[in-house]
């Protein structure tokens, strides 16, 4: 009867032991999610907001807000006290000030969750007289720094993603503006030299047929000046025939009276005249008509067909 006893109650105090052994792992584990329910918070987050909404989420975390006269505005919770930045409900904050005061918000409550952890902890430890269960409890609490530091790790490095995910946007949208500028540069710079072409061209056709108008200005002189230098030779040659057989007449007057007068009058007179009319009397090539006698011609022609 009595070994049945100390065995009921050796029995009881294991499975007491068991059951609390479990709830202080269910009681750690939930402290873990609540404080990765901390950090999805912070992350989620964390991004340019107004200074009404930071003050919301504030209040989700169980702080109060305390008004400021000079100073800025304070939320309160338990003996601490954060400052909110910014002026008015609507102001505009950053990504880093919401950051910086969201870690400041949680870090009481993280606080609290690290010292529940720890007196969690320390049950466990003391309920767990078995080394191996302890060896298990410390692994398996050096796994949970481990997976935590790996968050934190992974959180950062998504934060720098982000970061450059930012920049290569920005320096995408600057190489974009820059080629774009240089495509109009370029537009521009071609459409002034095709107008400059175009004006060249046509200074070069203007400048042709000036040269062209002057040249033929120039030939239209020169002819005119060769026909009116021809007329004129023309008509003083003409003159000269005209003096030539006025003088031919004369010589022809002469030479008769000289034939009447008497042998001894006359004396040589005969034979210098026999050398004037062989003068006279020589082969003359023919001037070609002038242009004033062929203009009468053709006008004497149109009168006598009217």
């Amino acid at each position: 009867m009595n070994m049945y006893r100390h065995s009921a109650k050796h029995n009881l105090h294991n499975f007491t032991s068991t059951a609390d052994i479990y709830e202080c792992f269910e009681l750690l584990l939930a402290i873990d999610r609540q404080v990765e329910a901390l950090d999805d918070f912070v992350r989620g987050n964390t991004g340019p907001m107004c200074k009404l909404e930071l003050v919301n989420l504030a209040k989700e975390l169980g702080w109060q807000l305390t008004k400021g006269n000079r100073h800025p505005d304070h939320v309160a919770y338990k003996g601490f006290s954060v400052p909110i930045p910014g002026h008015g409900k609507g102001a505009q904050l950053g990504i880093g000030i919401v950051h910086r005061v969201l870690q400041q918000l949680v870090e009481p409550k993280l606080a609290e969750l690290w010292q529940e952890k720890q007196k969690h902890w320390n049950r466990l430890v003391t309920l767990m007289n078995d080394q191996q269960l302890a060896t298990c409890a410390e692994t398996f609490n050096k796994q949970q720094q481990r997976i935590r530091a790996l968050k934190h790790d992974l959180d950062l490095a998504n934060q720098k993603i982000q970061d450059l995910e930012i920049k290569c946007r920005e320096a995408n949208d600057v190489a974009e503006q820059l080629i774009i500028e240089r495509e109009k540069y370029w537009s521009n710079r071609i459409q002034d030299l095709e107008i400059k072409c175009r004006e060249a061209n046509d200074a070069a056709e203007q400048l042709i047929m000036e040269q062209e108008q002057y040249w033929k200005q120039q030939a239209r002189e020169a002819i005119q000046k060769a026909t009116e230098e021809q007329l004129q030779n023309q008509l003083a040659l003409e003159g000269v025939l005209l003096i030539l057989r006025e003088l031919e007449a004369c010589f022809h007057q002469i030479e008769a009276f000289v034939k009447v007068l008497p042998l001894w009058v006359s004396g040589p007179l005969p034979k210098y005249l026999g050398k004037v009319r062989d003068l006279f009397e020589r082969q003359i090539t023919p001037l070609p008509p002038s242009k004033s006698s062929s203009l009468k011609e053709s006008e004497g022609e149109d009168e006598s067909d009217g």
